[in-house]
């Protein structure tokens, strides 16, 4: 099985794809913290990190694609916590903010796959 991963420090678009079906998934950081001058960012997000490596770990390999700060807190917090996770990540692409369809089709071409469309009838 293969994930696409879109993240930033709010939230992040999981999308499953096997060779029967694709499957997206939307996680947001939460945070109890607030106020001014208070930096919510490692703490808001490393729930929503934890719940994405739980993924990672059911999987053979994962494309990342975010915004680069974005990515960078996810791929240290890989490092540091799941380092047996660093070899699923098999591409590493910046990209600021996509749609979903976006996403599912860099995730489809990055696999060589395309997407099933109906065909159209012929008239003639």
């Amino acid at each position: 099985m293969f994930l696409a991963i879109w993240i930033d420090e709010e939230e992040a678009r999981l999308f499953s794809i096997s060779d029967e079906k694709m499957e997206r998934t939307h996680l947001y950081a939460s945070s109890s913290l607030s106020g001014p001058g208070v930096v919510t960012l490692p703490l808001a997000s490393e729930g929503m990190y934890r719940e994405i490596a739980l993924k990672i770990s059911l999987l053979d390999k994962v494309y990342l694609m975010g915004p680069g700060d974005s990515r960078m807190h996810f791929l240290d917090f890989i490092h540091k916590n799941f380092p047996g996770h660093v070899g699923c990540i098999v591409a590493n692409e910046m990209v600021d903010s996509p749609t979903d369809a976006q996403i599912a089709n860099s995730a489809m071409k990055f696999l060589g796959l395309t997407l099933a469309r109906k065909k159209s009838r012929r008239l003639f």
